[in-house]
C-alpha cells in the first residue's frame, strides 16, 4: 500500500516535499490510503499544538489509550479535531464518507508505531469523537521495509536517499545537477544553517507571499501574516534545520528538515522564482545531503516518487536528477468496520490519484494547471514588504 504529509496542511507539499501518495503495487491482502481530512466537530482556531484531554481514557493491552483533542492542519488550516492519543501519539480520523484513522504527524514522528495491536483494539471499541472509524492507516519507516503485521497493506513510494559520503553522492549526479550547483556559487548564493528564530520567519513570509501558486495548486501559505507563518513552522523546532539560501543578505529560498531518529526528512522546500536562474534549490538540497552525512544519518527521504498513478512532473524530475530513487515501504489499512472492509476490496481508500487511469492524471493536472494560470493572482492579505526582502513564494509538504 501507500502512505502522508507531504502532508498534512503543514507538512504537505512543498513548492514541495511530498506528502502521502500511493505506489500502484498492491499485495493480495491490501490497498491504499483514504481521502481528505474529516471535518472537524469543532473548528475552534488553537493557539498551540498541544493534546488536550478530555473525559476518561480508556486501556487497551495494557497501553493507555484515551480520547482527547488534537491540533491539525488540514488544507493550510489549523483545527481542533477529536483524537485517541498515548503520550506523544495521536490519531484522528480523516474522510467524510470513509473515515480513516491517521496518526498525526506519523511522517515526522522520532519514532514509528511499535505495536499497531492496542490501537486496533481501541479504535473498534470507541469512537473518535461522535464518529466511528472505518479504517486504520499506518506505516513502518526506513529502514524497515519488509512487512512485519499481519494486517492488509500496500507499498508506499518513498523518494529517498541512502547516505554514505557526500563525495559519494556528488559523483553519482549527472552533470546538469553538478552545474547548477556550482552555477549557484558563481552567481552568488550564500547558504547557511539556521534555527528558528523572529528574523528566518520574516524571510519566509516574504518568500510565501512572492508566488500565489505552487506546484500548480494555489498556495494555503500565500499572504499568511506573521504569527500565522510562526504557527506553520514551529513544528519540531527542537530536532529541525533551515537550510537557507541568500543572495545580496536577502533570503531566497530555504528547505526544512526534519531528524526523524533513523532518517531525516524534508518537510518544506521554497525558493523565489525571481531568483531561479541562480539555482538555488540545487544548492539548497546539496548543502543538506553534506549536513545529513556529517550528522551520520543513513537516509534522507523527499516526499514520496510517485503519489498513487500520478507518476510525472517538475517536482518527481527534480528529486531524480538529485539522485533519489523509490524506496518502497509497507503502508498497512486495517478494516475496523463493515464499510472499510468493503472500501478496501473495492480500493475506494485510494482516492482519485489512485483510482483514476495515469493517462486521466496527466489530463486533469493540466487542466488544472491552465485554469490557474489563467486567474489574476489576488494580492497579499498582508504588506509582503519584509525586513529587507521584496515579494515572496509559498511552501507545500
Amino acid at each position: 500500500m501507500t502512505r502522508p504529509a507531504e502532508t498534512n496542511g503543514h507538512r504537505a507539499a512543498a513548492a514541495t516535499a511530498g506528502g502521502p501518495g500511493h505506489a500502484a503495487a498492491l499485495t493480495e491482502q491490501g490497498q491504499t490510503r483514504a481521502g481528505e481530512a474529516a471535518p472537524p466537530e469543532a473548528s475552534t482556531p488553537a493557539t498551540d499544538r498541544r493534546v488536550e484531554p478530555c473525559e476518561a481514557e480508556i486501556a487497551a493491552a495494557g497501553q493507555r489509550i484515551e480520547p482527547r483533542q488534537a491540533e491539525v492542519a488540514t488544507s493550510g488550516r489549523w483545527q481542533i479535531v477529536p483524537a485517541l492519543a498515548s503520550g506523544d501519539t495521536a490519531v484522528f480520523l480523516r474522510g467524510r464518507w470513509l473515515r480513516t484513522a491517521v496518526i498525526r504527524d506519523e511522517d515526522f514522528a522520532p519514532a514509528g508505531l511499535a505495536d499497531p495491536e492496542p490501537w486496533v483494539a481501541a479504535l473498534r471499541r470507541r469512537r473518535v469523537g461522535s464518529r466511528r472509524a472505518d479504517l486504520f492507516a499506518f506505516s513502518q519507516r526506513l529502514p524497515d521495509t519488509q512487512p512485519r503485521f499481519p494486517y492488509p497493506f500496500e507499498s508506499v513510494s518513498v523518494a529517498a536517499l541512502k547516505l554514505e559520503t557526500s563525495d559519494a553522492w556528488w559523483a553519482a549526479l549527472p552533470q546538469e545537477t553538478r552545474k547548477n550547483v556550482r552555477r549557484a556559487e558563481r552567481r552568488g548564493v550564500e547558504l547557511r544553517v539556521q534555527r528558528l528564530d523572529d528574523e528566518l520567519i520574516r524571510g519566509i513570509k516574504a518568500v510565501n507571499d512572492e508566488c500565489p501558486v505552487v506546484q500548480g495548486k494555489k498556495s494555503r501559505f500565500f499572504g499568511r501574516g506573521i504569527e500565522e507563518v510562526w504557527k506553520d513552522h514551529i513544528s519540531f523546532a527542537d530536532r529541525s534545520w533551515y537550510v537557507c539560501a541568500y543572495h545580496a543578505g536577502e533570503l531566497i529560498g530555504y528547505m526544512k528538515i526534519v531528524h526523524c531518529g533513523t532518517f531525516a526528512s524534508v518537510l518544506t522546500t521554497l525558493t523565489r522564482p525571481s531568483h531561479a536562474d541562480k539555482r538555488p534549490a540545487n544548492a539548497i538540497l546539496a548543502r543538506v545531503v553534506r549536513l545529513c552525512a556529517d550528522e551520520k544519518i543513513p537516509h534522507l527521504v523527499y516526499g514520496q516518487l510517485n503519489y498513487g498513478n500520478k507518476r510525472e512532473g517538475s517536482l518527481r524530475e527534480f528529486k531524480l536528477r538529485n539522485g533519489f530513487s523509490e524506496i518502497l515501504i509497507p503502508r498497512y489499512y486495517v478494516p475496523l468496520t463493515l464499510r472499510g472492509r468493503l472500501a478496501l476490496r473495492l480500493g475506494l481508500h485510494k482516492g482519485l490519484l489512485g483510482i483514476l487511469p495515469p493517462w486521466a492524471v496527466r489530463l486533469a493536472l493540466r487542466g488544472r494547471g491552465l485554469m490557474r494560470r489563467s486567474r489574476p493572482a489576488s494580492p497579499p492579505r498582508t504588506a509582503p514588504a519584509v525586513a529587507g526582502t521584496t515579494d515572496s513564494e509559498s511552501r507545500g509538504s
